[in-house]
């Protein structure tokens, strides 16, 4: 965390980062001052959303006239506020499952490991899941297929593998199948 905020702090004394300039200029980022005109669009639409896919038009239209400017606001910069614009209450309801799912297999890769290393895939997965996703408040990477994808890759190492089985009782397992098997009309 202080190479980060060494590289960080270079880089504003720099001037390299202009995107993170803007921060400094005390909030004038249009994500920020277009979140109230984002949650008006949200109670409009709710509890069934205004359709996926929809928040270009429906920010639009929303949009006071102090906000409108030859750019074209895409997203809400939090995928957060965005699904919740989109899809509404089918939204919360699947980011309260997914975060039950979470917090389920966090405890589980977390718990004290059997043997030095294990589960330490499992660990980083959730250390990376709970990045993205405070990364989704301020932006929208879930919109991007390349952090879909390792968001999609990192709770795949939340999930346990299937257990060893014995290869001789696999093909036990197969024959005894085979054997009582109903005959064919």
């Amino acid at each position: 965390m202080a190479a980060v905020g060494l590289v960080i702090v270079v880089a504003l004394a720099v001037g390299r980062v202009p995107a993170l300039a803007r921060f400094a200029e005390g909030g004038a980022d249009l994500r920020f001052t277009a979140a109230p005109t984002v949650f008006a669009a949200v109670r409009a639409f709710w509890p069934v959303g205004s359709g996926v896919g929809s928040f270009i038009p429906i920010y639009q239209t929303f949009e006071p006239a102090r906000l409108v400017d030859p750019t074209i606001f895409n997203h809400a910069h939090d995928d957060f506020l965005e699904a919740l614009l989109e899809s509404g209450l089918a939204a919360v309801v699947i980011f309260l499952g997914f975060l039950t799912w979470f917090a389920v297999r966090c405890r589980a890769a977390w718990a004290r490991a059997a043997a030095p290393g294990e589960g330490a895939l499992a660990r980083a997965g959730s250390l990376v899941v709970v990045m993205v996703l405070i990364h989704s408040t301020v932006d929208y990477p879930l919109r991007t297929v390349a952090m879909t994808t390792l968001f999609a890759f990192a709770c795949a190492l939340l999930v346990p593998a299937p257990e060893k089985r014995d290869p001789r009782m696999t093909q036990m397992h197969t024959d005894v199948s085979l054997k009582t098997a109903p005959p064919r009309a």
